[in-house]
């Protein structure tokens, strides 16, 4: 039965699964998560349930990216995309954060500031016009004709151990979204010293 439900080794379904992975990774806390998880999807769910599963299901994402870039290095990473968008954007920054140190239970131990690294990957589909359709900037941010999607690589802020690392894990995304065969790709980067 568990298996024409798809129900995984807690029981849960994927559907339920990414819920509870999303509040847990999202919310400021995962007894916030937990909160929600009962107010928006009527699911009751202790916070510790919720950080066992998020910090898991973290693991795995982990795993699955480290042997993407594995794959990729080795020249064995394959695009299941047919047809590649006709523009990608691939904007990258740097800043700085807090971190802890990790497995020292509940509190912050060991604090100290660190380096990240975000990219944000879109793609925009290819519209044509006789005449600029806004030829003065407008004076509030405004939504983009033609964006098709957002995906922040690397989700969360997570320190990263060097720029090398992080362009491979940006590359396997490149790969595995087609983008390699885009007709234009961008690459933008927002780097400052400090």
């Amino acid at each position: 039965m568990d298996d024409r439900l798809r129900l995984c080794s807690e029981g849960y379904s994927p559907g339920l699964l990414k819920k509870i992975e999303y509040a847990g990774g999202n919310g400021r806390s995962f007894e916030t998560a937990s909160e929600s998880l009962e107010r928006l999807a009527e699911f009751s769910i202790s916070d510790k349930h919720v950080q066992r599963l998020t910090e898991r299901l973290g693991r795995e994402r982990a795993e699955q990216r480290d042997e993407a870039v594995a794959l990729m290095k080795g020249g064995k990473l394959r695009s299941s995309y047919k047809l590649p968008p006709a523009v990608a954007v691939i904007s990258v920054d740097a800043g700085k954060a807090q971190f802890r140190a990790e497995e020292m239970g509940p509190g912050v131990h060991e604090a100290r500031w660190g380096d990240t690294k975000v990219a944000c990957l879109q793609t925009y589909t290819n519209v044509g016009y006789d005449k600029d359709p806004q030829p003065e900037p407008p004076g509030e941010e405004v939504e983009v004709d033609g964006v098709d999607s957002a995906v922040a690589v690397n989700v969360g802020i997570q320190e990263v151990g060097s720029v090398g690392e992080f362009a491979a894990r940006n590359a396997v995304a490149v790969e595995l979204l087609g983008w390699d065969r885009s007709s234009m790709l961008i690459w933008s980067s927002c780097w400052t010293s400090t």
